[in-house]
């Protein structure tokens, strides 16, 4: 017998379910009708909690997005540069253990969905902040520009990454690291000061 839901555990269920559908089906694949018998629900429940097809969608990208937040939150205390490796160690274990999700997240429906872009560019802009931060490099228009660049590179290193089982996380970490540096290095804020 199955256990009645909350209504918030419905709905994380549901999007454990979109994880794993739109990692392997792009997100028109198929019918309301289809995804809702997919998810063993009704298509009515899928449209009470997302609104539909396109809803569930945003509501997946944006639930990957809040864990992958939440994996680069460096450490407040210790050294900034040990902080961002650990952090950097985490996030590329989460890649490697979801690599679907993370396709989703960084390639699923960007250029095509202007919402889901902007998830995604939040997402980009909160981590490149916090490095700054925890760097204590200043926030200007070039620091800003490099240290989002810097996470742009680190998305697509880490999709290549993903093809190349022979590189190691240290061996990208060191990448990332040695990447971050070298661009807020080229700022005149950085290189000055």
């Amino acid at each position: 017998m199955r256990r009645r839901l909350t209504p918030e555990e419905r709905r994380e269920e549901l999007l454990a379910f979109g994880r794993g559908f739109f990692a392997a089906h792009p997100v028109d694949a198929c019918s309301m009708d289809e995804l809702a018998a997919r998810a063993g629900v009704s298509k009515g429940l899928l449209y009470n909690y997302f609104g539909g097809r396109r809803g569930f969608y945003v509501a997946t990208v944006e639930a990957i997005a809040a864990e992958v937040s939440t994996l680069t939150q460096p450490a407040e205390e210790g050294p900034a540069i040990e902080a961002l490796t650990a952090a950097l160690s985490r996030y590329l274990r989460w890649v490697r253990a979801h690599d679907g999700d993370y396709r989703v997240l960084v390639q699923g429906g960007l250029g095509v969905d202007a919402e889901v872009g902007a998830i995604v560019d939040r997402l980009r802009r909160a981590i490149a902040g916090r490095a700054l931060t925890r760097l204590a490099v200043p926030a200007t228009d070039a620091t800003e520009l490099a240290a989002y660049g810097w996470v742009c590179f680190a998305e697509h290193a880490s999709l290549e990454w993903l093809a190349r089982p022979t590189v190691d996380e240290a061996a990208l970490i060191s990448v990332l690291v040695g990447a971050l540096e070298g661009a807020l290095r080229g700022t005149t804020e950085v290189r000055d000061g």
